[in-house]
């Protein structure tokens, strides 16, 4: 019941209640009025308290237009102390967040469409979290600080040391995710950039889990990658897996094309799993100073490659049980370093990207995820500022060992979000209610 009904019906019940009593009061007047000697007397009275209810229930009937008499000459403040406060329209955090939104099911949705202030399952609603900080905007008492600069430095960070700590996070791989565990025999999977670093890592993993198809894409030789893949297959008592090495130019759509159609030939038509790892890393220089073309060709590597991937290898993915896309993506997207607006701008694109496909093809199955896949000391992160490197603390096998935990079964609650592989998936898994009623770990506005 809304506040107004509420008092309008304890307006209408006070009054019941006074009629009640006035009329048991003017009673014994009545009878007196038969009484010749006291006729005048009595009916004074009856007057008298007729006048009483009519007012009453005239000042309850117009207690709403006192109120507001009341407040246009006199200000009510519930302040102590002798200084004088002004008005706080909001004293929130100087960031709300949208933390949830509830949309019928099998629906998809975006923070701009139909709000509804309703507490049904059809409803959207906007949850602000604030913190007990003065937004630095907010009208203040006249002894407080003065109003942030907006030249403050802190105005310019992300929350990332935030979104670090979602959960525990690890360096180094770990028992819950350790590969030997998984049973991946049947499935198949394609990676690019499978030549070093990460990718070269990840094929080798999925051997230990016993995947049977492994295609290794690159634009280099991967003789000696396809030697490793098969010898750790066989250290781990697994069957050997049929490897195959095909060769790719991520940013040429007729090389993504035709590794497309030979990798269809091998796989006999379906593939499980697409785990989209090449990338590139410019040298770090501000906006004015940097070169065009070089700023230009990290975009193409990371946004038209992973593109030209998507485009070619979804109708391989649509035709399997697995159905999952893994994008390497970077912690670049989420915070903001000068001089890496190329690589972080890119790989912000990539985790929207990665959206736009669990958007397009979730109704047929198919899940997309973007990761951070740590700091790992690759030929390509160590072309990052000197000063960078001592965050690359975390090894390879973290980063390959979580993709294989995220790809030996369907994790369609992780479906177009952003995940670091530092963080603990067990811990993870178990705040799957909690991600998919807050629809966490998306890129989405503050208000």
């Amino acid at each position: 019941m809304q506040k107004a009904t509420k008092i309008s019906v304890s307006i209408i019940l006070g009054l019941a209640v006074f009629a009640s009593i006035f009329t048991i009061i003017r009673i014994p007047y009545y009878k007196g009025l038969t009484t010749p000697e006291n006729f005048f007397y009595n009916l004074a009275y009856i007057y008298l308290w007729s006048m009483v209810e009519t007012s009453v229930g005239t000042i309850a009937g117009s207690l709403h237009a006192i109120r507001k008499l009341f407040s246009s000459h006199f200000r009510f403040d519930s302040t102590t102390g002798s200084s004088t406060t002004c008005a706080t329209p909001f004293s929130g955090t100087n960031r709300a967040t949208i933390t949830s939104q509830s949309v019928a099911s099998g629906e998809r949705s975006n923070n701009w469409e139909r709000l509804d202030d309703n507490e049904g399952s059809l409803g959207q609603k906007i949850h602000v979290q604030q913190s007990r900080k003065q937004a630095p905007y907010s009208v203040q008492s006249r002894s407080s600080k003065p109003i942030m600069s907006a030249q403050d430095s802190s105005l310019r960070e992300t929350n990332w040391p935030t979104l670090a700590k979602y959960v525990s996070t690890h360096n180094d791989t770990y028992p819950f995710i350790d590969p030997s565990n998984a049973d991946l025999s049947g499935k198949s999977v394609l990676i690019t950039g499978a030549s070093k670093g990460i990718g070269k890592a990840t094929a080798i993993r999925f051997a230990v889990a016993g995947c049977s198809k492994i295609i290794l894409a690159a634009r280099s030789d991967m003789a000696k990658v396809e030697a490793s893949v098969i010898d750790a297959a066989k250290k781990a008592n697994r069957p050997q897996p049929l490897v195959r090495s095909v060769e790719l130019d991520i940013t040429s759509e007729e090389s993504v094309k035709a590794a497309a159609e030979t990798a269809e030939e091998i796989l006999d038509g379906s593939l499980d799993i697409l785990i989209n790892n090449a990338g590139c890393l410019e040298e770090w220089k501000p906006v004015a100073e940097s070169d065009p073309s070089e700023w230009w060709w990290t975009w193409e590597v990371t946004m038209k490659g992973t593109y030209l991937s998507a485009r070619y290898f979804i109708p391989l993915l649509l035709k399997s049980a697995t159905k999952t896309i893994i994008n390497t993506s970077s912690v670049g997207a989420q915070i903001i370093v000068p001089g890496a607006s190329a690589y972080q701008t890119s790989k912000f694109a990539l985790c929207r990207f990665t959206e736009f496909i669990d958007k397009e093809y979730y109704e047929q199955g198919l899940i997309a995820i973007s990761i951070h896949p740590g700091g790992i000391k690759t030929e390509l992160a160590l072309n990052m500022p000197q000063a960078m490197h001592s965050h690359l603390n975390d090894t390879v096998e973290l980063a390959a060992d979580t993709l294989v935990w995220l790809s030996q079964e369907r994790r369609d609650w992780l479906s177009g979000r952003f995940i670091t592989v530092n963080w603990d998936m067990e811990e993870l898994e178990n705040k799957k209610k909690e991600i998919l009623e807050g629809n966490l770990l998306k890129f989405r506005m503050t208000i």
